[in-house]
């Protein structure tokens, strides 16, 4: 199914994610929305490199936040807060998708929005780009998963070399090699079709942002909750 959307309204980016942090740790449950809204592209990108099925994503996605939530104080902003959180998500992947883990849950598609459209634009632009885009998702789909993950947090979500390897515990030169290959794959599939759409990719539209959050925020202040 289609993964693209308009963008949600971006959070206030005012205030560090440290300064939320400190929130949080002091009994402010509610401030972690700022930082799952903050980031939920970014982790639903990560997930979703590895995971198709969208109802799957969005339980792992909430695991991953329930998980960080906890683990919270244990963070030491050796690296940023954003690739702490996606390694922590990758792990509830990895954790979610073994043989003997628990068996996610398949639904039917979702609704979908065309890329950078609206229902109000040209709807023959809209199909285009559309089908473009799913061309390109399809692609990156067939990708081995090792040069999936690589390839989406490096080439679309636009994490630094840097900040990839410290997230995939690999060097960066494998970083550079692994999106190299990820890229000639998908480029022999769709030749010069890739390059005008691979930023529109794996959008986290804002339906999806909000069940998210609602649903951890509910985990985390239940009676159940630490």
């Amino acid at each position: 199914m289609g993964l693209l959307s308009r963008r949600h309204d971006a959070p206030d980016d005012s205030i560090t994610d440290a300064e939320i942090i400190s929130r949080v740790l002091s009994g402010d449950t509610r401030a972690f929305e700022t930082l799952m809204r903050r980031h939920n592209e970014r982790v639903y990108r990560a997930v979703r490199s590895r995971v198709q099925n969208e109802a799957d994503v969005e339980e792992v996605m909430q695991r991953a936040y329930v998980a960080a939530f906890r683990a919270l104080g244990q963070f030491e902003g050796r690296a940023r807060f954003s690739t702490w959180l996606v390694r922590i998500a990758l792990n509830e992947t990895s954790r979610a998708l073994r043989p003997r883990g628990p068996r996610l849950v398949v639904s039917e598609n979702e609704e979908q929005v065309p890329v950078g459209g609206s229902a109000g634009e040209d709807p023959e632009r809209a199909a285009y780009f559309g089908q473009m885009a799913t061309m390109l998702e399809e692609a990156v789909d067939r990708l081995p998963e090792s040069l999936r993950t690589a390839f989406v947090l490096r080439a679309v979500q636009g994490e630094s070399t840097r900040e990839v390897a410290r997230t995939l515990g690999i060097s960066q030169v494998a970083v550079r090699v692994r999106v190299h290959r990820a890229r000639q794959q998908v480029e022999r599939r769709l030749r010069d079709v890739a390059g005008g759409a691979v930023e529109e990719m794996f959008r986290f539209y804002a339906p999806r942002c909000d069940r998210v959050v609602s649903r951890v925020l509910a985990e985390l202040e239940g009676p159940s909750a630490d």
